[in-house]
């Protein structure tokens, strides 16, 4: 932090003050800091940021503006810091505790929607992890890899049909059908169709007379879905946890998205039934949520189980006498009187 900024809050966040870290697990923080008022409104470069973050956004620190617009949305993570365990408060200006001792007013209806979706996001996320563990893109293919040629009454794959008629790419080129999409006429004839390190395939001047021997169809669809599951995959690998990855090969879900996503539908069941956000875990079901994290269950268990949770989130939220709505006004107030203390 620089000299500029005032530190309201810090804490720790993640699976301690959940009560399910385990040996491997890393001290996480989360924080609010204040930046002097004239920031808000000054045209000079970088004079005010809305948020400090790590390159993996394990340790985060939002701007009290920043903050407060996040808890206005009922935004799942910002609302837990207000709800950790007094033990896990690490720093915390006096002129802060007024967010503490009113932070059961953000417990509304609103929650519902980031909660669920956000959970409801995790299960996505972790089957979808699946594939890059255990069935990875190794390498990022061309055009021509999804290009297909008529042969008979069928088609096959380009790399197949030259090497049938012991040709090479090189000494094909291709002619734009109309009213087809991504469909073009073959032609032996050199010049060839995919550029290095191109995106497309090409059409070559053509002399007039030649006869096409096959229709060739570029599944430019599949192409583009396999260039960012590439991507992503890449973007994984650079950014996942070396431990996490190792424990998960093998496994057919991502163990901490689904040990997170169970966690949030039964925090969004209690807060429903008019409970409080019950951050920590332990002496409720803080030994299942490991449990779930050392990929005790089978996926497609798991998943009735998480299903069951849902149905009974959902009973909590149809019968929900909770306020339908945050006060934002008074959201407004509990800044801005942190604002003209020590803005």
């Amino acid at each position: 932090m620089d000299d500029k900024m005032i530190l309201l809050y810090r804490y720790i966040r993640g699976s301690h003050c959940h009560g399910i870290s385990t040996k491997q697990s890393d001290v996480d923080y989360g924080g609010v800091f204040l930046l002097p008022n004239w920031t808000l409104l000054s045209v000079l470069p970088d004079s005010y940021k809305d948020e400090i973050a790590d390159e993996k956004h394990d340790d985060t620190m939002w701007e009290l503006n920043k903050f407060t617009r996040l808890l206005a949305t009922s935004n799942p993570t910002v609302l837990e810091s207000l709800f950790v365990d007094d033990s896990f408060h690490v720093d915390m200006n006096p002129a802060f505790r007024v967010f503490i001792k009113n932070r059961d007013h953000f417990l509304t209806k609103e929650c519902f929607k980031p909660f669920g979706h956000y959970a409801a996001a995790q299960i996505r996320k972790a089957r979808g992890l699946n594939k890059m563990i255990n069935q990875p893109i190794l390498e990022r293919k061309t055009p021509i890899d999804f290009c297909y040629i008529t042969y008979g009454n069928d088609t096959k794959p380009v790399r197949e049909w030259l090497e049938i008629n012991k040709l090479t790419e090189d000494q094909i080129s291709l002619a734009k059908l109309n009213h087809s999409r991504d469909a073009y006429a073959v032609f032996i004839y050199p010049g060839g169709f995919c550029k290095p390190n191109g995106n497309d395939v090409h059409v070559n001047n053509l002399p007039k007379g030649l006869t096409a021997v096959g229709t060739l169809f570029f599944n430019k669809d599949a192409y583009t879905v396999h260039c960012k599951d590439y991507k992503n995959q890449k973007e994984w690998e650079a950014q996942r946890n070396p431990v996490r990855y190792e424990s998960n090969l093998g496994k057919s879900y991502d163990a901490k998205n689904m040990s997170e996503c169970i966690r949030l539908i039964r925090t969004c069941t209690e807060i429903a039934n008019g409970e409080t956000y019950k951050v920590n875990r332990k002496g409720i079901d803080a030994d299942f949520l490991l449990h779930v994290r050392a990929h005790g269950f089978e996926y497609e268990e798991l998943m009735d189980i998480a299903n069951t949770d849902i149905e009974k989130m959902e009973h909590a939220i149809e019968y929900s006498s909770i306020p339908d709505t945050i006060d934002r006004g008074m959201v407004d107030s509990l800044m801005l009187d942190i604002r003209n203390k020590l803005g």
